[in-house]
């Protein structure tokens, strides 16, 4: 395909000089690069982050007396999904010990209550 251009002399405005140059076809435009897909969380990983999640609440529950049956609970979810984690090979190992944590709080409150109550003579239980 050509097509004929009409260029205009300056000189002379009475010379019409025709060339002929060839068309390019025009180009079709490059897509633009898209991103590379975030990687995908390996299978798993969900118990070992609902292990440390419930092990840090449970910590923060033990710290109020109040609320330490609650952080008994959460404290035993984290430390069943903890070992889940840690059995199908990914890492749990920060649930568990945040959990073993809140437990061993636990087992701390509960002596200090009952071991004196448990030497008082005159106490009824």
């Amino acid at each position: 395909m050509r097509k004929e251009l009409h260029v205009m002399d300056n000189r002379d405005s009475a010379n019409d000089i025709t060339r002929t140059e060839p068309v390019q076809p025009a180009e079709p435009p490059v897509p633009a690069a898209e991103p590379p897909a975030p990687a995908a969380a390996p299978p798993g990983s969900a118990a070992a982050l609902v292990s440390i999640i419930c092990g840090i609440v449970a910590c923060a529950l033990d710290l109020l007396v109040v609320t330490v049956p609650l952080g008994v609970l959460f404290a035993i979810v984290g430390f069943g999904c903890g070992f889940a984690a840690r059995r199908r090979g990914h890492r749990g190992l920060a649930g568990l010990v945040l959990a073993s944590v809140s437990l061993f709080i636990v087992i701390i409150y509960a002596a200090s209550v009952l071991v004196p109550m448990l030497a008082d003579p005159t106490s009824r239980l």
